[in-house]
């Protein structure tokens, strides 16, 4: 953006970007709605219900007493790309592969800000399952039989976990839930194309804006990055495996 630029937007077949300029010294806690630029002929398959794309809220932070003034005439820079989910390569896939922990589910919005300080973000997701299980709940027993010290174990065919039990010779019955799959919100790497090791992103509710759709609410802080002075997260809804206490799940009985 020059001096005199607000806001630029660029839209291709596979990434939007939109860049705006904003006053930093917006009231802290209310929200700043960022729209992802549209063709005309998708604005209109929007109004339609047709099509729904992420909206993004920028939360800024508070300033203190001392830089009040100076901050007055500071502008926040954001801009914030959608990016399609074919551009995330699935590792190890097939066309025929089962749903697998780390999964995009959602195409990812990335974020980034400079020149005033952003406390967080909120991303509103539509997937087709929003905040439901991708697995269904599986229950399954192990036995352990008397006077054998052994090793039993139980694999959940929907998503590969292994529960094993280490039977200490005493007859017992242990009962679980296998953990499911289910859509949470996380930070992603945009290097690797993984989860990232930054935990900057909660699941915060699965209720769609709108009311009527299904959807994941994304609140994530920004990452500093110190090489270029600004702050960045790039975010998608991925299956996470979860859903069950495993630990407590199991209980056994003589």
């Amino acid at each position: 953006l020059t001096s005199t630029q607000t806001e630029i937007s660029v839209i291709t077949p596979d990434i939007r970007v939109v860049s705006q300029r904003l006053n930093a010294s917006s009231n802290p806690g209310v929200p700043t709605a960022i729209s992802l630029p549209l063709t005309d002929e998708e604005k209109l398959l929007q109004q339609a219900g047709l099509l729904n794309v992420p909206s993004v809220n920028i939360f800024a932070g508070s300033s203190s007493a001392s830089n009040s003034s100076s901050n007055s005439t500071n502008s926040l820079y954001i801009a914030v790309a959608l990016i399609d989910s074919s551009l995330w390569v699935r590792q190890n896939s097939t066309p025929t592969s089962k749903p697998s922990a780390g999964e995009l589910q959602s195409n990812i919005v990335s974020i980034s800000a400079s020149g005033g300080n952003v406390s967080f973000v909120d991303i509103s997701f539509t997937t087709t399952q929003s905040g439901k299980n991708v697995t269904p709940p599986l229950n399954f027993t192990i036995i352990c039989p008397p006077k054998a010290v052994v090793r039993k174990s139980f694999s959940c065919n929907d998503t590969g976990y292994v529960e094993v039990i280490h039977c200490k010779g005493v007859p017992e019955v242990y009962r679980g839930v296998c953990p499911v799959l289910k859509q949470t919100c996380a930070a992603l790497d945009l290097n690797s194309l993984t989860v990232s090791s930054q935990n900057l992103c909660n699941t915060l509710n699965t209720t769609g804006t709108n009311g009527t759709k299904d959807g994941i609410v994304c609140r994530c802080g920004l990452g500093a990055d110190s090489a270029v002075g600004s702050s960045s997260v790039a975010a998608g809804v991925v299956l996470t495996l979860g859903g069950s206490d495993v630990s407590k799940t199991f209980q056994s009985s003589a």
